[in-house]
């Protein structure tokens, strides 16, 4: 009598695609045939999408054992079991598809996994999961993208301290992040096109927005809320920087990544500059050399003359929001007396008296005298 091992052995690796089968099509088969069986056979969207994936391989190696089991006449045993188990849970299967008028397992996946539908309730993890497979290529994206948004962004960000991050995270961010958030476009749509109640995209949209914690449901709407949550944090957590350290200008939003950069550069980089030598950008490195910086940071190549040859340059701008909103914040630190509130470079001194009060940016450094 030939033992189990050989007879295992005998099938050529195909012992564990069979059992695979076997256990898929035991959860399959009698979803097919059940009452409400479109809803208990798409909580089984992932084993009908392996059983589509692998039909063919499955079939194949299924015959070609049972040709070998009545060949060699196989004795009873774990081994003949599984095959002609198989092939009589493949046979199941044809048939409750045949009931439910499909030719494969192909046609059924297309017609039942997500397909556009009002969700109930009940059904809105199982939905999103239909169309957020942990395998395909936009939730591997996400994941590594999620992975890596979180290990930066979840430092913690301190005004008077120095950036959490390096160029170099800067730099390996930025070079996923175009196709991490086309990938979570992506996902999106799919989600909102499965439920046309638009239920399962506001569960989502919900979860999105509290901390990503633990492992429970599916993998794939797991993968999209933390992607979601840590590039939401990511992009608020960039905002506020720029916000406070080049207030009271508001960077533009083509103009943030920029402004990140020369952040990190200007740290430990007293020759830092923005790139172009427009009045944009002299508006932009004047408004953050007059905000507080960071600990430690390098001072300023170029000194007092340097902020005075921005200042005049940003003069160029004379009435835009942002020349005006920094030319109203030095007047009113000036009321206050610059001299207690701006690094000591840039102190003016007393305040000018009210017919002399600067109107242009660079009144305010013409007057610059040593304290």
């Amino acid at each position: 009598m030939r033992a189990e091992a050989e007879l295992r052995k005998t099938l050529e690796g195909a012992a564990e695609q069979l059992e695979a089968a076997r256990l898929r099509l035991r959860a399959l088969v009698p979803a097919l045939k059940a009452w409400r069986w479109e809803s208990r056979t798409r909580a089984l969207a992932d084993v009908l999408r392996s059983v589509a994936l692998e039909d063919a391989v499955v079939r194949h190696a299924s015959a070609r054992a049972l040709r070998r089991v009545a060949a060699e006449r196989w004795p009873k045993g774990p081994t003949r079991t599984l095959v002609e188990e198989t092939a009589t849970w493949l046979t199941a299967f044809d048939a409750a598809l045949e009931g439910r008028g499909f030719p494969d397992a192909a046609t059924l996946l297309r017609a039942l996994v997500g397909v556009p539908r009002a969700v109930p309730l009940t059904e809105r993890d199982d939905a999103a999961a239909e169309v957020l497979h942990p395998d395909d290529a936009e939730l591997r994206t996400l994941a590594v993208f999620g992975a890596a948004l979180e290990v930066v962004f979840s430092r913690p960000v301190e005004r008077s301290k120095r950036l959490p991050f390096t160029q170099a995270e800067l730099d390996a961010l930025l070079a996923q992040w175009d196709s991490g958030r086309q990938a979570l476009a992506i996902a999106w749509a799919r989600v909102a096109a499965v439920d046309t109640s638009g239920g399962v995209e506001r569960a989502l949209r919900r979860r999105a927005k509290l901390v990503p914690k633990g492992s429970r449901g599916h993998a794939g709407p797991r993968v999209l809320v933390h992607a979601t949550f840590w590039n939401d944090a990511a992009e608020a957590r960039l905002q506020q920087v720029v916000e406070e350290r080049f207030a009271p200008v508001k960077p533009k939003e083509h103009e943030r990544v920029h402004c990140i950069r020369f952040l990190l550069q200007r740290e430990d980089d007293g020759s830092a500059r923005l790139p172009g030598e427009g009045a944009r950008a002299a508006l932009l490195m004047l408004a953050h050399e007059l905000t507080a910086g960071p600990e430690g940071r390098a001072p300023l190549e170029g000194g007092k003359r340097l902020v005075q040859r921005w200042a005049e340059s940003a003069d160029a701008l004379e009435g835009d929001d942002d020349w005006r909103r920094l030319r109203d914040a030095l007047r009113a630190l000036t009321v206050r007396s610059f001299g207690r509130v701006l690094p000591p470079l840039y102190r003016v001194g007393q305040a000018p008296a009210a017919a002399t009060t600067p109107t242009r940016l660079a009144d305010f450094f013409t007057t610059q005298r040593e304290t």
